[in-house]
């Protein structure tokens, strides 16, 4: 339990200095203090927080705007946000175009669930003509952690993810040639542009999604006051904040 409480820290701290992938870690560590699992051979495994007989009696942080409709996606505590990126990571992209994980107040969520409610709750419901689908935390954490580097790569990832992932659902801007609002909106100089770089799109929600879900997992650790060891969390969501490039924030609600 500790050492996946101080990974937690760790990760979250890292990702709060700007090297947003380390969070993908932290779905693994999730995935071992929450999951459990069940299989038809009888070989059950339990989480951290179950073998502990904790989890069914604990409330969870939750940072996400209550929905009365089915098809409504609220990026409220989402931000878009433009990072400067060496040529040596993306040699045909100058910039890095994301979301930033940024609650109005740190301590204080919106409200509190039980786990099952809060595992299952959805964080964004994606609409298309064919079908809805909901992306849940359990999604998210569990699709990272088996699909998506957490603890294995494979080549094809659940399309939903994926989409949500590489920026499909998401606001693009393109085609500004006025240097001051392309600095407001975008971020970066445009005299020194690639071909790439006029294509404003923030891409991997999912980083700043799981970021949430550690923030609001080690608020609910912190809740409990029978630990034998002390959880030191102080999370900086302003460092990257105020290191992106972009002076507006891009801030969106979707409805059907």
């Amino acid at each position: 339990m500790r050492t996946a409480v101080y990974d937690l820290i760790s990760d979250a701290k890292r990702y709060d200095s700007g090297e947003f992938d380390a969070i993908r870690r932290s779905s693994v560590t999730i995935r071992t203090l929450l999951y459990d699992h069940k299989n038809t051979h009888g070989h059950n495994s339990l989480s951290i927080l179950s073998q502990l007989g904790l989890k069914d009696s604990m409330k969870f942080a939750t940072y996400f705007k209550k929905s009365y409709s089915d098809s409504h996606a609220d990026y409220s505590y989402f931000k878009t946000a433009r990072f400067d990126v060496p040529d040596f990571v993306t040699p045909s992209k100058r910039y890095y175009d994301t979301y930033l994980f940024a609650p109005n107040y740190i301590y204080e969520p919106d409200y509190w669930l039980p786990f099952k409610k809060w595992w299952t709750s959805r964080l964004i419901t994606l609409d298309f003509i064919e079908e809805q689908f909901s992306l849940t935390r359990q999604n998210i954490i569990m699709t990272e952690a088996n699909q998506d580097g957490g603890a294995h790569f494979d080549s094809e990832l659940q399309p939903y993810y994926r989409w949500l992932r590489d920026g499909a659902t998401g606001p693009t801007i393109q085609n500004i040639y006025d240097e001051k609002l392309y600095k407001g909106l975008c971020g970066g100089n445009i005299k020194a542009l690639k071909d790439e770089d006029y294509i404003f799109k923030p891409r991997d929600i999912n980083l700043a999604m799981t970021r949430q879900i550690v923030h609001e997992t080690l608020l609910s650790l912190m809740q409990l006051h029978h630990l034998t060891f002390k959880i030191n969390y102080n999370p900086d969501f302003l460092h990257n904040i105020n290191s992106r490039l972009n002076y507006a924030f891009i801030q969106i609600g979707l409805r059907k």
